[in-house]
């Protein structure tokens, strides 16, 4: 009677499972299978109508393989969680691994009627986990090993069943009613859409439930949940229960976060990162090692270091020995290794090796550098360095050339200023001499007409008055051929003094020739120039001379309008000294040209 009243049911799960890879069966409270899918017929090694109807044993289910599913089995039957395990089993292809769940199976009337066995062949997936990293499968089984919690959802009851971890992971109230507004309130606002349509998509399309969400505590503190279920169905194909365990995954989450922010890390890295055991077999290389040594990822993985060497043999264990040596000692060693890559080029790189200790096993973690280019740059750079410094020695002694060459031309042109200064000097002197007369110290005859030409054109251009005077010593040739011409050269020197003591400032006083005297008085007219022409003739006839007195005669003329030219004003001086001479001598004669006429 109980395996035709599952009838109906067994027709819907057929179409749901059939083409399901787990082994699926249902047992009732005396072992016997009410239905087995065609994966679980398989795996026993019978026709799914050798199976249904029958216990285990008659079946020919190991002995102690019944003795521990009927445990189990009556924990759920009595009211328990659903219960989890593994187990090896012996079938047609050999032991094979199984993951299996036994979940109860609630009737109209609420009890348990029969349990759901769901097992999977994990086998091929556990062989393949055990080449994975030694620390993500210790990960994965201790995230594997925590605590779960059970949650029944009865959606004829319309009632919902926690097991206590699951209220301790929602951080619930014991004795709190709970329902569906209480549970998608504890979930995080981000997450609660999602979770809800998630739930209704599993069960209108038939498939397991499986989400990871987060739920916020009262406190304010955020915990990662792992929820995943399956449902159950009448005939008609309406659900009835929705069952499923819970899992805090908090510390999964962060250790996954944590393991992805270090591979993105290690896959980021510039330097090259390569792991290898005991037995020096690389068990992880990152992107960049890889692309160092020209390999594809993961292609170096299970191979031996010796791979990537090309040392001298000889040198290696040495170079090796004394590595482990150090990190012995130190737990780190750094040094250059010569290395090959895949298409057999030779480069060198720099290494800093640590040891690593790690679910009870050593392994060696290098991180390395390319240094090949570095070198390279380096002898370029070195090469550089030496050019420089030989240019720099040649530009030094150029310099120090160039110095003394230097020295040499300011000494030279020191040389140069020196004679100029000289030539200067002399041409001044020579000038001088041009310009003065050697006995008596004034200026000479060139240097009145030059003088005078230049004084002439001013007071013609600026209608100036301008004045000249003509002395001429009396009767010099007696005194000459009495007293000696020494005693006349005394007598000139003293007039030229009184003619310049006499004189003004602006005064320029020469002599003409002979016993002759000039001076030309700018800015005076005739009058302020027979003042100047008697002061200087009584000065000489107060003097006091030592043979006899000596007297002179003065002619004055100043410009006027029909004085064409300084040669005209000399002339007109000249006749008015005549005038004096004529006058008896010892005397001023100013020029008239009315009364002075040739």
């Amino acid at each position: 009677a109980a395996v035709n009243s599952f009838e109906p049911v067994n027709r819907v799960w057929e179409a749901i499972i059939s083409t399901s890879a787990d082994q699926i069966c249902v047992i009732d409270r005396e072992c016997r299978f009410l239905y087995v899918g065609q994966a679980g017929a398989a795996a026993l090694g019978r026709e799914r109508a050798d199976i249904v109807g029958k216990t285990g044993r008659e079946i020919g289910l190991p002995q102690e393989y019944a003795s521990r599913f009927q445990c189990e089995r009556e924990t759920v039957f009595s009211g328990g969680p659903p219960f989890f395990g593994t187990v090896k089993y012996p079938t047609v292809n050999g032991e094979r691994v199984y993951e299996y769940t036994m979940s109860p199976l609630f009737g109209l009337d609420g009890g348990v009627e029969a349990v759901i066995v769901r097992s999977q062949d994990v086998t091929e997936r556990g062989e393949q986990k055990e080449r994975l990293h030694h620390s993500e499968e210790r990960l994965r089984l201790a995230l594997e090993g925590a605590d779960m919690g059970t949650w029944h959802w009865d959606f004829v009851s319309r009632k919902i069943a926690w097991s206590s971890r699951t209220i301790q992971i929602f951080d619930v109230p014991a004795d709190a009613s709970i329902t569906l507004d209480l549970m998608l309130h504890r979930i995080h606002p981000g997450d609660r859409e999602r979770v809800r349509k998630g739930v209704y998509h599993a069960l209108n399309e038939a498939m397991d439930y499986r989400e990871e969400f987060r739920v916020v505590r009262p406190n304010g503190e955020e915990r990662w949940v792992m929820a995943q279920g399956h449902a159950f169905y009448d005939a008609k194909g309406n659900p009835l229960t929705l069952e499923g365990v819970a899992l805090d995954i908090t510390e999964r989450k962060h250790a996954e976060q944590a393991l992805t922010t270090r591979a993105a890390v290690l896959d980021n890295m510039a330097e090259g990162v390569v792991m290898t055991d005991t037995s020096a077999i690389i068990v992880f290389t990152n992107p960049a090692f890889d692309q160092m040594f020209g390999y594809a990822a993961g292609e170096l993985l299970g191979q031996p270091s010796s791979v990537l060497n090309d040392a001298d043999p000889n040198d290696y264990p040495l170079l090796l020995n004394e590595m482990l040596h150090v990190l012995e000692e130190e737990g780190q060693w750094e040094g250059e290794f010569k290395n090959r890559r895949k298409d057999g080029t030779s480069f060198l790189t720099r290494a800093r090796i640590s040891r690593l200790l790690a679910a009870g096993q050593t392994y060696l973690i290098s991180v390395q550098e390319d240094i090949t280019q570095n070198r390279r740059n380096a002898r370029e750079t070195e090469a550089a360095n030496q050019w420089l410094r030989e240019a720099n020695r040649r530009m030094e002694e150029q310099i120090a050339i160039n110095r003394r060459q230097r020295q040499e031309l300011q000494n030279r042109k020191a040389e140069l200023e020196e004679i100029n200064q000289k030539l200067e000097v002399l041409n001044v002197h020579l000038v001088s001499q041009a310009m003065t007369d050697g006995l008596t110290g004034l200026k000479n005859h060139r240097a009145f007409q030059e003088q005078l030409a230049t004084l002439f054109e001013q007071s013609t251009r600026y209608q100036r008055p301008l004045s000249v005077l003509l002395i001429d010593v009396d009767r010099f040739k007696p005194f000459n051929d009495t007293f000696g011409h020494p005693a006349g050269d005394e007598v000139l020197k003293q007039v030229a003094t009184v003619l310049q003591d006499a004189a003004r400032h602006a005064d320029f006083v020469a002599r003409y020739g002979g016993e002759e005297f000039v001076l030309i008085l700018p800015e005076t007219e005739s009058e302020g120039a027979g003042r100047v022409a008697e002061r200087i003739r009584a000065a000489l006839a107060e003097n006091v001379w030592e043979q006899r007195n000596i007297t002179v005669s003065t002619g004055v003329a100043t410009l006027m309008e029909r004085t064409n030219s300084p040669a005209e004003l000399v002339e007109a001086a000249d006749k008015a000294l005549y005038a004096s001479k004529a006058a008896g001598r010892d005397c001023v004669t100013h020029f008239d040209a009315e009364t002075m006429r040739d």
